[in-house]
């Protein structure tokens, strides 16, 4: 049986190419997406989004507890929100958003087979700026 949430990573991959990273929002009029929209786009719909918040839940793995790697527990969540960061995705909105780590970068975090999990370089507690004290 495949580990919980095998394939996401490959969809935000999938979802990248021939997109922009944006941040602070899912899409652009120009083609843009975040990790979220590159996630969606690699799994439902290609040529454009509904609003996958509507979906996200059908995807247990993405709502996870989990630590985010840069040590942030409040920040950027998306579309502007301020809140607690506790699940995969709420992780994979803050390091998009709030630290514009690459879609790719997010993948490779958010790949649920331990051992090819690596947890990337990324800002120190002391360097972040996200609610943290």
């Amino acid at each position: 049986m495949p580990p919980p949430g095998e394939g996401i990573n490959e969809a935000i991959r999938e979802g990248c190419k021939n997109t922009v990273q944006i941040f602070n929002r899912l899409k652009d009029d120009h083609g843009g997406c975040c990790v979220i929209g590159a996630l969606y786009r690699g799994l439902l719909r290609p040529n454009g989004l509904d609003n996958p918040w509507d979906h996200h839940k059908e995807w247990g793995f993405l709502c996870q507890a989990t630590n985010a790697p840069c040590g942030c527990t409040y920040g950027n969540i998306g579309n502007g929100f301020q809140g607690p960061i506790r699940t995969i995705i709420d992780v994979m909105v803050h390091l998009n958003n709030a630290h514009q780590w690459t879609r790719e970068a997010i993948a490779e975090w958010v790949d649920p087979r331990p051992d090819l999990h690596v947890r990337l370089p990324g800002l120190t507690t002391q360097e972040v700026s996200c609610g943290n004290a």
